[in-house]
């Protein structure tokens, strides 16, 4: 006896269940960047990216990834990356290192891209997320800002430094 079925429905439940599987109906794994926050430190730091596959390979999945600056400079904020990286046979991810540059300015948040190039990308795999966010989270505090509320008439307040600061409304 020969069934048709669509091939769609090859990964339905009762597929599996029943043990069924279909000529023709292998999906290609996808590629997908995954977003990163770093703290902007005084010395340098570091983290990674993870691209991973939505399934194992049957053979080595070789990329190029490179970084693209958004509001964070590159040498500046971030050191660029450009490799071309390999995902294993039978594995799903890869590491990206990030580094943050030291920066002691008060300033807003920055961001970064990493992304793959998809010309890359060998034929049979997808790309599902082509590109993933890094923001640089600033730790340095606004010496300026006031913490607290103020008043009519003269007192002092705090910055958010913690120093005491005279004013006058």
């Amino acid at each position: 006896m020969t069934f048709r079925i669509n091939p769609g429905y090859a990964r339905s439940a009762l597929a599996a269940a029943l043990g069924m599987t279909f000529a023709g109906a292998a999906s290609a794994a996808a590629l997908s960047v995954a977003d990163l926050s770093l703290r902007e430190g005084d010395v340098r730091t570091a983290g990674n990216v993870i691209i991973s596959l939505s399934e194992p390979a049957s053979s080595d999945v070789t990329f190029s990834v490179v970084t693209r600056a958004g509001t964070a400079e590159q040498s500046v904020d971030y050191l660029r990356f450009r490799r071309e990286l390999t995902i294993p046979a039978g594995q799903t991810s890869v590491p990206v290192r990030l580094v943050a540059l030291p920066d002691s300015d008060a300033e807003a948040n920055e961001e970064l891209s990493v992304r793959i190039i998809p010309a890359t990308v060998p034929a049979g795999t997808t790309i599902d997320r082509i590109a993933g966010v890094v923001t640089i989270k600033d730790d340095d505090i606004f010496p300026n800002s006031l913490v607290g509320t103020l008043g009519p008439g003269n007192g002092t307040a705090r910055n958010a430094g913690g120093t005491a600061d005279p004013y006058s409304l």
